[in-house]
């Protein structure tokens, strides 16, 4: 948004940050003149680009314009995240690679390794269980004759607690499919409710480990609603979105049910491994498992092997959850790309989608869950060290161990979302780990979605609903233990690892069930990214309902645009408002806008709708009026045309930007379409493009270096260096010692500000909520620039003299 004042300050707060406008960004508040051809507004100073040569009124502009665009600039536009599918009846044709290969087979390799050892070690401890049977109790809970470590009574309680997670799962996911707002409502609840609940009974029993660990977890379920909810509405309707795609693609529950199948089964494998190593290799005496072949028993033994078997056990889980992931990931692709194309989708999309997990993606499915299996080892340990310290008194440790146990949560958390985003390139496209998750978080930055991703609150609620089903998992072994008393655990000292292991396998099994909503969610805000106009066109009125839903103008915007809010206008200072469009049928946002000055221009967004948005503007200010792509007016000697961008093409481009203002015949052209806060003299005419008030996500192509040019550069510079070396070769020993340190300084130095220019452009790329306020006296205007930055107001202000 951009506004006009003729006279006066910008408004002001007394006391507040706009008493005194900062320049914040340095050396913008300058006079601009015509010996000053492009100078760049934007956190850095530009050099001079070549847009600085003279053009002639008839000259004609070949680099794009307003309007018009042939093939090879249409080619341009899409941008670097291009990858669109292909009209296909195969899946493996619709979502081709160009260079299919097994990436990061190494991982693979490595998985299946661990596999067969995982496979190994149950073969060997299971038949040590089943030979010892009759001794472990027979199948009985109560007789056991091995009183000394876990037994039949465990294998027991583990079956029972899988199949309460399973049983939990099915209903979750039957209530995200009929009641998607209350689904995320309830999670967040009975969290709460649950944990304090569980907290108060462990206190009760003076198990205060557990409850020192329940109540902190309800305090900040507590609080995570609490500073939340009003994110709730946004959340539901993304997660209806990836429900419908659920209930018309049947094969999406298919998976989602075998999912849960074999992770129940492989959770019960696990768990009865674990039971079968204490069996096999607990050098208690009279342990008949020790005669059994596999190895003599040992402490050592015990203890490695368990390390092992806990890795194995959560990286296979991890694997099968990825592998799941990725193929949902096929489906609902298929969905976004192809559902309403005239060919057709491609059949069998989740066949298609499995071969290709399963083939070319398996070592970079590997590769990401290794990562985060080994951060769930580490959160195991910890967990058992933290309740064994509250168990034995020594809350010190306790709570250091429980801080500790945060800290690493918070990594694995990192870790999975950073995953979970990867996979979507990998399940789609093909591309390594690495390279997925490289072009993942660029793409996301670089089009402003990581404000729409935080702003949903689907993901947490699903680690919500895993950590409510390793509650009860959780109370259900506790309460097993302590009613069943076997003689194992006479002392206690099996209540803390037990009730550990089962929160989080029992977390994790619930994590595999619904992992068929989170790759839908975090699928469709990939593909969202990537290609917006494609959901605009099949998904109108859900595409206007997030826009509109996703951010809104900050508080301190408002109190500074319209400090009465009451009265119409509710700024007398500001004489013009102008609007770029892309209010997605907000009315309140029109209204406003509206209230602010008397006088309220508006042009076309590339995302309003050319029907609905005048039929507001009449609701608003009672007069029909249509909503043109762009629009001319003037203050004292300026002529100021403005208008959305998203016509100008190659969008965002200088030259196609001063062609338009030719064209209209402006002085000072105000665009928009990037959602970046720029400023740039060009030719004799003035470019201000404000941003966006509310910091949106934007769709604008991000400014992307021509590699070509590095590898040029780099050749020549190879050229150079050799002709350095061989000048050398002639001159002395000395010259020689001193010219490598020479070169590494310079290397060094180029590193190092390689590293700061790729630091501000990240900086740069993140949406940040701006608008601009202009005023004109006489030939000359004064732009002032309002950021909103860490919850403060920063204002800058730049000055520009018109030619006579």
């Amino acid at each position: 948004m951009s506004y006009n004042a003729p006279s006066g300050p910008p408004p002001q707060q007394d006391g507040g940050p706009f008493a005194n406008p900062s320049n914040n960004y340095g050396g913008y508040n300058q006079q601009y003149s015509q010996d000053q051809q492009y100078q760049h507004y934007g956190g850095q100073q530009q050099q001079n680009q070549g847009y600085n040569q003279g053009y002639d009124q008839n000259q004609q502009y070949n680099q794009g314009g307003y309007g018009g665009q042939n093939q090879d600039q249409e080619a341009q536009n899409n941008g670097p995240f291009s990858e669109k599918p292909n009209e296909s009846e195969n899946f493996d044709e619709a979502f081709k690679v160009s260079k299919p290969k097994f990436n990061d087979w190494y991982f693979g390799i490595f998985f299946l390794a661990t596999v067969i050892g995982f496979i190994v070690v149950a073969v060997i401890t299971i038949r040590a269980l089943k030979q010892t049977w009759d001794f472990q109790g027979g199948g009985s809970i109560y007789d056991n004759a091995n009183t000394f470590t876990v037994n039949s009574n465990t294998v027991i309680m583990f079956a029972f607690s899988i199949v309460i997670s399973v049983v939990l799962s099915v209903l979750m996911i039957v209530l995200a499919r009929t009641q998607a707002k209350w689904f995320i409502i309830l999670g967040l609840i009975m969290n709460v409710v649950l944990g304090i609940g569980t907290a108060i009974f462990y206190f009760v029993e003076k198990y205060w480990s557990a409850g020192i660990v329940f109540l902190l977890f309800s305090l900040l379920a507590a609080w995570c609603y609490w500073s939340a909810r009003h994110r709730i509405p946004f959340s539901a309707t993304v997660l209806e979105i990836s429900i419908d795609v659920m209930k018309r693609y049947k094969s999406s529950l298919v998976v989602a049910a075998l999912g849960t199948i074999v992770s129940g089964a492989f959770s019960a494998l696990f768990s009865v491994v674990i039971v079968s190593t204490y069996v096999k290799f607990n050098p208690t005496e009279g342990n008949p498992g020790c005669e059994v072949d596999g190895g003599d028993c040992s402490q050592a033994k015990v203890i490695g092997i368990l390390v092992f078997v806990f890795f194995a056990g959560f990286y296979i889980s991890e694997v099968i959850k990825n592998v799941i992931h990725v193929t949902i990931v096929g489906i609902y692709g298929t969905w976004y790309y192809l559902a309403g194309s005239d060919q057709g989708e491609p059949k069998w999309p989740a066949l298609g989608a499995f071969k290709r997990a399963m083939t070319y993606c398996f070592g970079s499915i590997c590769f990401g869950s290794l990562t985060v299996a080994l951060l769930q080892l580490l959160r195991a340990f910890i967990e058992i060290l933290k309740s064994n310290a509250f168990a034995s008194g020594d809350n010190c440790a306790g709570c250091g161990y429980l801080i500790l146990n945060f800290f690493v949560g918070f990594i694995e958390w990192a870790f999975r979302y950073f995953n979970h985003y990867a996979y979507v390139y990998v399940g789609l496209y093909g591309k390594s780990f690495l390279k997925s998750a490289r072009e993942t978080v660029d793409l996301l930055r670089n089009k402003g979605m990581t404000v729409l991703i935080n702003d949903c609150f689907i993901n947490t609620s699903l680690n919500f609903w895993a950590m409510f089903t390793g509650y009860v998992a959780a109370l259900f072994t506790y309460l097993y233990l302590r009613l069943t008393e076997p003689a194992y655990n006479s002392n206690g000292d099996y209540y803390a690892p037990m009730v550990a292991f089962t929160f989080l396998i029992s977390g994790q099994i619930t994590r595999i069930s619904l992992v068929v909503l989170e790759s839908g969610v975090s699928t469709f805000f990939v593909a969202l990214a990537k290609d917006p106009e494609i959901f605009q066109m099949t998904n109108r009125d859900r595409f206007d309902d997030i826009f509109h839903r996703s951010v809104g103008l900050p508080q301190k915007f408002r109190k500074l645009l319209a400090p009465n809010a009451s009265k119409y206008p509710s700024n007398p200072k500001i004489s013009q408002v102008v609007c770029l469009g892309n209010v997605t049928q907000s009315k309140e946002t029109l209204q406003f806008l509206y209230n602010i000055s008397p006088s309220f221009n508006i042009v076309q967004g590339e995302f309003d709708d050319a029907n609905i948005v005048p039929q507001q503007l009449e609701h608003v200010s009672g007069s029909y009026a249509s909503v043109p792509q762009y629009k001319v007016v003037t203050s004292d000697d300026f002529r100021i045309g403005f208008t959305s961008g998203h016509q100008i093409v190659p969008r965002n481009d200088p030259l196609s930007l001063l062609a338009f203002a030719r064209e209209i015949n402006v002085d000072i052209l105000i665009w928009g379409g990037t959602h970046r806060v720029e400023a740039y003299t060009l030719d004799g005419k003035y470019f201000i493009n404000p941003g966006s008030a509310t910091g949106a996500f934007h769709f604008g192509w991000p400014e992307i270096e021509d590699d070509e040019g590095d590898e040029d550069e780099g050749e020549a510079n190879s050229l150079e260096n050799g002709k350095e070396e061989t000048e050398e070769k002639e001159s002395d020993k000395e010259e020689k010692e001193e010219q490598p340190s020479k070169d590494e300084k310079e290397d060094t130095e180029k590193a190092e500000e390689q590293v700061e220019e790729e630091q501000e452009d990240d900086k740069l790329n993140e949406p940040i909520p701006s608008f601009c306020l202009l005023e004109t006296q006489g030939s000359r205007c004064t732009l002032y620039i309002y950021t909103y930055i860490n919850d403060e107001v920063k204002v800058d202000k730049v000055i520009y003299q018109k030619d006579q």
